[in-house]
């Protein structure tokens, strides 16, 4: 794994896309020398709660070509496959104005994942994209209704 901590949106894997800006897939390298598929997916309908926007999910493609959203991956260059996505979210956006992207976890632990990687790289992110909500859209996606409501 490398020690690099700064998104590089010249260090990205190639993303194929496969249904317009909204599904890509890519190669990423492993820890340990092999290859796995991931596969990034725009969700066609928008946020039940959030108008105009989006959920993003993204992780190995299963036997049933769906993603794997459990899997527990080791990449080699972790921060080149964050850029990959960032880029593929930034790709999106210029291709549909109007959209938001969201991105939640599958799982609580996961969601903190995401949360903190966004937080380490938030000045950096904000010079190449809006970002607004992002705790927020992770309630709202977690707790449903009435967080939107009464957010604590």
């Amino acid at each position: 794994m490398t020690l690099k901590s700064k998104i590089d949106f010249m260090e990205v894997y190639a993303v194929e896309y496969v249904e317009g800006r909204r599904i890509g897939e890519f190669d990423a390298e492993l820890s340990d020398g092999g290859l796995v598929r991931l596969k990034l997916e725009i969700n066609e309908e928008p946020h039940g709660i959030i108008p105009r926007t989006y959920n993003l999910a993204f992780g190995p493609i299963d036997g049933k070509r769906k993603i794997n959203v459990h899997a527990r991956l080791s990449y080699r260059d972790r921060i080149r496959v964050f850029s990959t996505i960032l880029l593929f979210i930034e790709n999106y956006l210029r291709a549909y104005p109007g959209h938001a992207v969201g991105v939640d976890g599958s799982s609580n632990s996961r969601a903190e994942l995401y949360y903190r990687g966004w937080q380490r790289h938030f000045v950096r992110l904000t010079a190449f994209m809006k970002m607004t909500g992002i705790k927020f859209y992770v309630r709202i996606s977690r707790q449903g209704e009435q967080q939107y409501d009464k957010p604590v």
